[in-house]
């Protein structure tokens, strides 16, 4: 076996510190490697979840938008209701706002002429 002073009168200095310079840059680009991945393999589960979180979220305030308009449309629909019912508020403009004269509206008690 060659001791490092043999290899070192052998190859000559440049070429003993060439091969150390590269053992160690070969050990630091496998530790790295190993370590990377284990990170990025973390990363990239919480990214997934990161995503799912925002799709469900998503989905969320696309059914919440869902019902408000139900909401709203049955909101209308109630008030609607009641402004019919109600003689004293008008669901027409006065005719004097509009051109053409305002219907008469029926009620329960009048009959169809």
């Amino acid at each position: 076996m060659d001791t490092p002073v043999e290899k070192l009168l052998e190859y000559g200095i440049s070429i003993v510190a060439l091969m150390g310079v590269s053992y160690y840059v070969v050990r630091l680009t496998n530790w790295l490697f190993g370590s990377f991945s284990d990170a990025l393999n973390e990363h990239k589960e919480i990214t997934i979840r990161l995503i799912d979180g925002l799709t469900s979220v998503r989905s969320e305030l696309c059914q919440l938008k869902i019902e408000l308009a139900e909401l709203r449309e049955q909101h209308r629909n109630y008030h609607d209701l009641f402004i019919i019912a109600r003689p004293d508020r008008d669901r027409l403009p006065e005719p004097s706002e509009r051109k053409k004269p305002r219907p008469r509206v029926r009620r329960s008690g009048d009959r169809i002429l």
